[in-house]
């Protein structure tokens, strides 16, 4: 997790999950990149897969959903895996951009499609 320069703002996209001291985003859709409002754009998880969706949701405050082809995962903002979970159907289906968590974090939804 190192800090990145602060030319990375005009090369990152302007999709971002926003929480109440943090900003996310991915680069290159494969790397989730967090933002304190105060410090400076650090990789905190590196995916396998060059078909990650490009903007991660929080979950919580410290918590952050990923979504890579039929893959998803959930990882804190120490880039520590907390759970990770494939489609049952693998390579023959892949997950949708659309994801919905509910306020409490204690539940969230994610869309597939065959």
């Amino acid at each position: 997790m190192s800090p990145l320069g602060s030319g990375l703002d005009r090369a990152l996209s302007f999709r971002f999950a926003i929480s109440d001291d943090s900003l996310a985003t991915a680069e290159e859709s494969t790397r989730v990149l967090l933002r304190k409002f105060v410090e400076p754009w650090r990789v905190t998880w590196e995916g396998k897969s060059h078909l990650c969706l490009p903007t991660p949701a929080f979950v919580t405050n410290t918590e952050l959903l990923t979504l890579c082809w039929y893959e998803l995962t959930v990882v804190n903002t120490k880039g520590q895996i907390i759970m990770q979970d494939r489609l049952e159907g693998g390579k023959k289906e892949s997950l949708e951009e659309l994801t919905s968590v509910t306020r409490d974090g204690k539940f969230f939804a994610v869309s597939a499609e065959q």
